[in-house]
């Protein structure tokens, strides 16, 4: 079966703007998420009884690392965003 990763394709934000794209601060991580989370509000599969929702993770490069409930994960890079 396919997982929810490949199920979904999640839609890049327009870019945060960041002052050092390979550090970023807790609060352009907190934009940046945000930012994912909204594009992708409609699109992010709803967990079943038990399953976590999707979570997003972003990196110190800015990268986003999506979860989804039934552990499958998406890449979105921090070039990209």
């Amino acid at each position: 079966g396919k997982t929810q990763a490949d199920l979904t394709d999640p839609t890049v934000p327009a870019k945060t703007e960041v002052e050092d794209k390979n550090h970023l601060t807790d609060d352009e991580k907190a934009k940046v998420k945000k930012a994912v989370e909204d594009a992708n509000k409609d699109k992010f599969p709803t967990p079943k009884e038990g399953q976590n929702p999707t979570k997003v993770e972003i990196g110190n490069d800015g990268t986003a690392t999506i979860t989804y409930p039934d552990g499958s994960k998406d890449t979105i890079p921090g070039t990209d965003l």
